[in-house]
């Protein structure tokens, strides 16, 4: 996804009111894979400390919800929580606290304490969020057609472009070693290198009639 495709997909305000405007936040501005994203609690969100801690995702195995640790040390992890994220969350939270006074003895408390939930309490599966992002973005001409999983490649090109060391990126990611961040996004950490260059070239032509 380039982007300008991403901006215009970031700009677009049919998400807001979707029932995976979460999912899509988490998974566009902190990289998380999908499992991930349905498997986080409210208690691994430190709004004060402005910390994310992975340490489950959700997956469906024969047809049954489970809840697992991801597979390797890696992706085991604590990331940066950005204010964007922060916002979207706590708004999130809000409504899951008014949803069980409202419904109480009928708020289904099977999932409690997870984000990924309806207004019942019912769970929101991994395979129900990319069929839903599929089909809203084939309901929207004007937006990218990608993978619900290429917002992580989304997220982690915009870091690159942002010059964030690529150490810190593979950590966010949850990457097993670094070489996997560079090989993934070797060509965008070039196409940065270049941008930057012309600033530099653009300074020196600026300021080369006081040398």
């Amino acid at each position: 996804m380039s982007i300008n495709s991403l901006i215009k997909f970031n700009s677009a305000q049919i998400f807001k009111n979707s029932p995976i405007y979460v999912h899509l936040i988490l998974g566009l501005y902190e990289g998380l894979r999908i499992g991930e994203i349905c498997g986080l609690k409210w208690e691994d969100i430190d709004f004060e400390k402005e910390e994310i801690t992975i340490k489950r995702q959700a997956q469906i195995v024969k047809r049954k919800l489970i809840f697992i640790e991801p597979k390797t040390e890696t992706s085991i992890r604590k990331i940066p929580l950005i204010k964007k994220v922060s916002n979207v969350l706590e708004e999130e939270k809000k409504k899951q606290a008014e949803n069980k006074l409202m419904l109480g003895d009928k708020y289904i408390k099977e999932y409690d304490g997870y984000i990924s939930v309806w207004e019942d309490g019912r769970f929101k599966e991994p395979g129900y969020v990319s069929k839903k992002f599929h089909k809203m973005l084939l309901k929207n001409s004007d937006l990218p057609l990608i993978r619900f999983h290429d917002l992580r490649h989304s997220c982690a090109s915009l870091l690159v472009q942002a010059g964030i060391p690529m150490k810190i990126i593979s950590k966010i990611l949850g990457h097993s070693q670094i070489n996997i961040t560079m090989d993934l996004y070797a060509n965008i950490n070039i196409d940065a290198e270049k941008e930057a260059i012309k600033k530099f070239e653009s300074f020196l032509n600026k300021n080369s009639g006081n040398q």
